[in-house]
């Protein structure tokens, strides 16, 4: 699970970073395995929101249309005003994911978080 902090550092670094008044996501992409997504998953779960719950639900959705046997690597994409998330057998689902503070907030808490977590 270490390995899961230089994959997230990037994404969360590059959503939070967009410019002062910006209103939509700056483009990132980021891969991950399994484990890794279920992190993800569980995190924004946690934000106790209604995008975080949206969004992980989206993806826990994915995960368990997965075929089983495929060993699978998610992509995670993102460019202003959505997401996508893409695995091995290409098949793809997107949401709509506006930035906001509240976002902001959301992902600097989970992130926070998830670097407790992989720390211990």
């Amino acid at each position: 699970m270490r390995k899961l902090i230089p994959r997230l550092i990037p994404v969360f670094m590059l959503m939070l970073s967009s410019s002062a008044g910006a209103q939509e996501l700056v483009e990132f992409s980021t891969s991950m395995d399994f484990d890794e997504l279920e992190v993800v998953i569980k995190h924004l779960r946690q934000a106790d929101n209604q995008f975080g719950n949206e969004i992980a639900s989206k993806l826990a959705e994915f995960r368990r249309s997965s075929e089983p046997g495929l060993t699978m690597r998610y992509s995670l994409s993102s460019a202003p005003g959505y997401m996508t998330l893409e695995r091995e057998d290409r098949q793809a689902v997107s949401a709509n994911v506006f930035s906001d503070n509240k976002l902001k907030q959301m992902l600097d808490k989970a992130y926070e978080e998830a670097v407790s977590e992989l720390d211990m």
